[in-house]
């Protein structure tokens, strides 16, 4: 006899996390699959001379999704993390350098970023910035339906007018030749790197980040083994059945089961995090869902950067982003710290520090040194590429996805948005009558 359940969920990233979570809030039983040792994905830790560290950047934006996740599943954000003596606060902003040598700290509120500005490239630049900003302000409004809020279905959804206000026959690297300026220029053009692409395929929409940013702020809160083992006390607490060093192999359509290389569970819902490749390819039968399988077929894995890790010791006389004296902006000495190196031409390298076991923990992304991975998500092929990617709700009854790959975007806050909006969906599927979404 098979296991059964009321959801599988498959993969036990942030997206996976997240919908698992909310799902057996709402007192369902979840089993949550993965393949690996440990859950976590991209943040899962791993051993340094000894130590438990992970490569989750220590710094993030736009932090409502993951207040709206720790509430919606129990406890709220603050309260657990005081538990464990953590804390979520303000983050310092970022130091990026610059091919010609130029270092510049990038000032977090929507002022200081103009007497910045104003004062290092002069006030032209300053006006042209603040106004590219309050126009994505305009754009985050435009998206926030369309994997924010709710779900991205289909094309009735970009009408002409949300079309044109998502600046949909524009890409990242319009928008840097227009701000034109050797060096924020280089900002908004790396921004595209980050999320796997290549900056002239990415829809100049993706630059809403500097808006997130700049509106809501850069916050720390410890570092992604923080976060994860949180997330883990609560996935335990809520009774998901986590089922590490399992692979699923094939998802079945009737009755709906996924098939794993320890036996079969049937469910009323699954919910893949997994890479569409795989989801589509190999483990739903071929009559399954054929022309999201085409969609997804047109895109490219994303590009995800090499990643390395190593131990190092501050200089905070020497660097501005650790020295309030230096700089009033920056954060004090043994705050977290994020450098951003722009080369020309080329992919950045993003570096940060955070204080680890009493030592300086330093996490390298080389996005110049990345290669394509179907974990990272899809890379961008312009705005039309958009819908290629996989819905929320997909085509076969009972299935929905999540995850990098998403309509939500790539980013870990998406991930944690796109796990939302598959429980919410799973949600009307199986109880109708109780839904998740706050009304």
């Amino acid at each position: 006899m098979p296991d059964q359940c009321d959801v599988v969920v498959i993969g036990a990233g942030l997206a996976g996390i997240a919908a698992a979570a909310r799902l057996a809030k709402a007192r369902h039983r979840v089993v949550l699959l993965e393949q690996r040792d440990r859950i976590g994905g991209a943040w899962a830790t791993r051993e340094l001379d000894g130590v438990t560290v992970d490569t989750a950047p220590p710094i993030f934006s736009f932090p409502a999704p993951w207040r709206d996740l720790f509430r919606k599943s129990g406890r709220a954000l603050e309260a657990e993390f005081a538990r464990s003596g953590e804390e979520l606060a303000p983050a310092p902003p970022a130091r990026h350098v610059f091919a010609d040598g130029t270092e510049f700290v990038l000032p977090i509120g929507r002022g200081d970023q103009h007497a910045a500005i104003s004062d290092r490239f002069g006030h032209a630049v300053a006006d042209r910035w603040r106004d590219l900003l309050d126009g994505l302000g305009d754009v985050w409004q435009a998206l926030r339906p369309l994997g924010v809020e709710g779900e991205l279905v289909g094309r009735k959804q970009l009408a002409r007018p949300v079309r044109k206000a998502l600046l949909h026959r524009r890409t990242i690297v319009d928008l840097a030749t227009d701000l034109d300026h050797p060096h924020l220029s280089a900002v908004i053009n790396d921004l595209a790197y980050q999320f796997g692409s290549d900056p002239d395929r990415t829809p100049a929409f993706v630059a809403v980040q500097l808006y997130l940013d700049r509106t809501f702020g850069r916050w720390t809160a410890g570092s992604g083994t923080t976060m994860i083992n949180t997330l883990q006390q609560r996935l335990e607490l809520r009774r998901v059945e986590i089922r590490t060093d399992t692979r699923a192999i094939r998802i079945g359509t009737d009755p709906l089961s996924v098939t794993t290389d320890r036996g079969v569970v049937t469910a009323r819902a699954v919910v893949a995090t997994c890479d569409p490749h795989q989801l589509y390819r190999e483990l739903l039968p071929r009559s399954a869902g054929a022309a999201e399988r085409r969609r997804v077929g047109r895109l490219r894995p994303a590009l995800s950067p090499a990643v390395g890790l190593a131990w190092a010791e501050r200089n905070t006389d020497a660097d501005p982003v650790a020295d309030p004296v230096a700089d009033p902006v920056a954060g004090a000495p043994g705050d977290p710290t994020e450098t951003v190196r722009h080369r020309p031409a080329a992919a950045p390298t993003i570096s940060y520090t955070r204080p680890v076991d009493g030592r300086t923990l330093e996490v390298t992304y080389d996005y110049g040194a990345g290669r394509p991975d179907p974990a990272a998500g899809l890379a961008w092929n312009g705005f039309r590429s958009w819908l290629d990617r996989p819905p929320t709700s997909s085509a076969v009854p009972g299935l929905f996805t999540a995850g990098p790959a998403g309509r939500s975007g790539p980013g870990a806050s998406q991930q944690i948005l796109s796990g939302a909006l598959a429980a919410y969906a799973t949600q009307r599927l199986i109880a109708p009558d109780h839904p998740l979404e706050p009304r």
